[in-house]
């Protein structure tokens, strides 16, 4: 978890600052091209890349990201879901016992039921969470809350579900609903009180609750301060900037960063080394940023995880990165990642 604490903080930090003083961005911009810190990068920064990777390639990744149902009942403004073009599906028990067993024989120990879907839809959400758990997995995933009932609520504590982490982009009616399009503010907020309430009557600790907020603009950042005191009794609140994903009018703060022509792209990605992310219909994408499944790097209905992992495809994704080349994949060209999450998470 050390790598994910320490990622999430200055991520924090930078989503603020993206905001409430753009400024900062051009400079960083400018900074991370001058020759003399691009050669203590190459010194420094990638003998430290490459120890990481050491650990990597001797041990499991970090988690498999695996979405069983690839439906939501939202439109967020910062999704690209809206305009998914990807057929939907949910994953039979079958297949999803049979990736949970392949990830327990890799040595994998951390299950995330999260890609481009809403879990709650899914009506074998609680079976798929009890056999991870039976397997020894530690299994969360991300939810808008939006339809976690009282039942739910009951039935999500009697998983045995690890942790759960929230969305919750704005800490006033107005701004959150702007932005979940299709979601009720007091019954969302109401939903994850349950939920805190029901934990506490039980003396649990789990699921850890996080809450997370998107931030897009000033007026969502001021209002999401509000959160901690709105739902108090959940274990942590964090952010992160809105990113280059999907069609978003409010995603231009970031755009300094991301123009073509920065060479600052041979900062090497860290998911091909740390996470899986696995689609409903079972074929393995690249990451959390391909929802059309455009870079399909396996097929685990007719594959093992060690297969896609040692695959030419993997193997020529890893590549490219290593060698800042990472922008001759056309889904990571334009993906901005690299400079929040990444740098910190290299660092760490």
């Amino acid at each position: 978890m050390m790598h994910w604490r320490v990622s999430s903080y200055f991520i924090g930090l930078f989503a603020k600052a993206s905001i409430t003083k753009p400024w900062i961005l051009k400079i960083i911009s400018y900074v991370v091209e001058l020759p003399l810190l691009r050669k203590l990068y190459e010194y420094f920064y990638l003998k430290k890349i490459q120890k990481t990777l050491a650990h990597y390639e001797s041990s499991p990744g970090y988690q498999v990201a695996l979405e069983p149902f690839n439906v939501c009942n939202l439109e967020c403004t910062m999704c690209p879901y809206p305009d998914m073009d990807r057929a939907k599906s949910q994953m039979t028990m079958e297949l999803y016992k049979k990736i949970v067993d392949d990830v327990v024989a890799f040595g994998h120990t951390r299950l995330n039921l999260t890609h481009y879907n809403e879990p709650f839809l899914d009506t074998n959400l609680f079976e798929r969470v009890r056999y991870a758990k039976e397997k020894g997995l530690i299994v969360g995933f991300f939810s808008n809350a939006t339809l976690m009932n009282p039942e739910k609520a009951q039935n999500t504590l009697d998983s045995g579900v690890d942790w759960i982490n929230f969305s919750i982009d704005g800490g006033t009616k107005e701004s959150f609903e702007k932005i979940r399009v299709g979601a009720n503010f007091g019954e969302t907020v109401n939903n994850i009180l349950h939920l805190i309430k029901l934990r506490r009557e039980r003396n649990s600790n789990k699921p850890e609750i996080n809450i997370h907020t998107t931030i897009l603009s000033k007026e969502n950042l001021k209002s999401s301060n509000q959160l901690k005191e709105l739902l108090n009794g959940a274990d942590t609140y964090t952010m992160g900037l809105v990113d280059s994903r999907g069609n978003q009018e409010n995603y231009n703060s970031m755009k300094t960063l991301t123009s073509s022509g920065n060479k600052t792209r041979l900062y090497p990605c860290s998911i091909p080394w740390t996470t899986l992310t696995v689609m409903s219909n079972g074929k393995v994408c690249i990451c959390c940023r391909d929802h059309e499944g455009e870079v399909i790097l396996g097929d685990l209905n007719k594959q093992t995880i060690t297969e896609v992992l040692n695959s030419e495809q993997m193997l020529e994704v890893r590549k490219l990165h290593l060698e800042g080349q990472g922008d001759k994949i056309d889904l990571c060209k334009n993906c901005d990642s690299l400079y929040r999450a990444n740098l910190s998470w290299w660092a760490s």
